[in-house]
């Protein structure tokens, strides 16, 4: 990855301990399963129980029910240590919608952390989140999450869930929600959850350069501290890596508009940006990332022969959380349907949602000393392609 001046004043010792800490607390997120115990009221100050009382008051006006009180046990617990925060969950008149809220205390002295979550499991295997925790850890697939002010009245939280939840049925033809009748069914449901998110945490394998950003890290240090865990974590792609040297310069591109692009637009997008770049300062291209948002990342191999899907699945695992389209960009000579071979700006375009993606070409002819630089007729649609996505996750 790019490194500017900056990151070399971190001691490289620091980057390795640092490193190595967080991986070992990251792999403890892979648990596929979690066990709860029964809360033991004598271990707590009885004051910590008011702000549960009165947020479960709240709940009750709305039709939730208590479902119990529950301690998660660690995997590894820790002989004499303090009690760990515990969870109190509800469970709606419909069955529809679980309400989750707990509290912890950043040590002695340190401020509370309160959070409401409410839950529903989709007929398709996903869950629709809305939450008032702190966004720290990337989201996999199957959770769809909404966060929410961490001050957010359960009464609104209930109901900005209920209106995410309607939105959803009416968007996707024949669309269900899972109803729940008893703490077992939601526990069920839980562990299902869990343990897709479990596999989602390994495939990743390391967080991400935004996770460490979210967790209070430096950019720099961030990114510095990623490459080290990637290399602990993926030992043969650390291999790889140093038989070629990539750059990668990040930059938004100037676009009309500030809401994010859908696949079609980033397409036409793309294929422009690649036009002009080409124009501009000739053939070849070098390959570049663009998200739905326009920010871009221009890929540059400064020794060895590297492939830029990898580079760009990097760029897109580390630096592309919230995008939820994609397209990477090359510059390429292909034969079209015709059977003629054409130059051509090749963009592999993707949906996060999407099972695979979409290629399009749009041919040119380059700039030479007798003729000037020309796009040729409209944009095509030459094949499928990997979800870049998907690919990002996997590897």
């Amino acid at each position: 990855m790019a490194t500017s001046e900056a990151t070399r004043t971190y001691a490289p010792d620091a980057v390795k301990a640092t490193a190595g800490k967080l991986l070992a607390q990251y792999r403890t997120l892979f648990t596929a399963t979690q066990g709860y115990a029964p809360v033991d009221r004598s271990a707590y100050d009885t004051a910590v129980f008011d702000w549960y009382d009165a947020k479960g008051a709240e709940l009750a006006t709305l039709g939730f029910a208590h479902l119990g009180d529950m301690t998660p046990i660690p995997a590894n617990p820790k002989p004499g240590a303090p009690p760990g925060a515990f969870l109190r969950r509800f469970l709606a008149a419909d069955g529809a919608v679980c309400a989750d809220i707990f509290q912890m205390k950043g040590g002695t002295h340190g401020t509370w952390t309160r959070v409401a979550n409410m839950v529903s499991a989709l007929g398709d295997g996903r869950f629709l989140v809305t939450s008032t925790a702190p966004r720290r850890f990337n989201t996999p697939d199957h959770v769809l999450v909404d966060y929410a002010a961490p001050d957010t009245p359960v009464a609104d939280l209930s109901r900005a869930h209920r209106e995410r939840m309607q939105r959803h049925l009416q968007a996707h033809a024949g669309a269900t929600v899972d109803r729940w009748r008893s703490l077992d069914e939601v526990l069920a449901a839980d562990s299902r959850m869990l343990a897709a998110t479990a596999a989602f945490r390994q495939r990743q394998g390391t967080p991400d350069v935004e996770e460490l950003v979210r967790l209070g890290s430096e950019r720099d240090f961030a990114i510095l501290v990623h490459d080290e865990l990637r290399r602990l974590a993926f030992p043969d792609e650390a291999i790889a890596a140093a038989a070629s040297t990539w750059t990668i310069a990040e930059l938004p591109l100037q676009r009309a508009g500030a809401a994010p692009m859908g696949l079609e637009e980033l397409v036409a997008f793309a294929l422009h940006q690649g036009l002009a770049q080409v124009a501009k300062v000739g053939s070849p291209l070098n390959p570049f990332l663009v998200l739905d948002s326009g920010k871009a990342f221009f890929f540059v191999c400064t020794a060895g022969n590297g492939d830029p899907m990898g580079i760009a699945l990097q760029a897109l695992r580390d630096r592309g959380n919230g995008a939820r389209c994609c397209a990477l960009v090359v510059d390429t000579r292909i034969a079209f349907e015709d059977g003629v071979k054409h130059d051509a700006i090749l963009a592999m375009a993707s949906d996060r949602d999407a099972a695979q993606g979409h290629t399009w070409a749009q041919r040119y002819r380059p700039k030479s000393c007798l003729r000037s630089f020309k796009a040729i007729g409209a944009p095509e649609r030459v094949g499928g392609a990997r979800n870049l996505f998907l690919e990002a996750q996997a590897n």
